[in-house]
């Protein structure tokens, strides 16, 4: 085999590494998804037994809804008056009840 084969094979996989690379890098930035904090903060303060006593399917969809302001945090019940004004303090009092 000779070395000039391998060498352009070698040039012609680099370059089509960097040219679907640059294209990922564009691809990551023009879509990306920004997600407010809070919900994640939230998220780690509630409890995470996911048990649907709040009326949400999860954990995940109640700190969701309690950021975007649609349930009250005393709606926790394993979580009880802790998480409860630990939330608050996250969202900055801004939740109901």
């Amino acid at each position: 085999m000779d070395i000039t084969a391998i060498l352009y094979a070698a040039l012609a996989l680099g370059g089509l590494g960097v040219l679907l690379g640059a294209a990922l890098s564009f691809a990551d930035r023009k879509f990306a998804v920004t997600v407010d904090e809070r919900i994640s903060r939230v998220r780690a303060a509630l409890p995470g037994v996911n048990c649907g006593v709040c009326g949400y399917a999860g954990c995940d969809a109640f700190a969701q809804a309690i950021v975007d302001g649609e349930t009250k945090a005393s709606l926790c019940k394993p979580g009880g008056k802790r998480c409860a004004s630990a939330i608050a303090e996250i969202m900055g009092g801004e939740t109901k009840g």
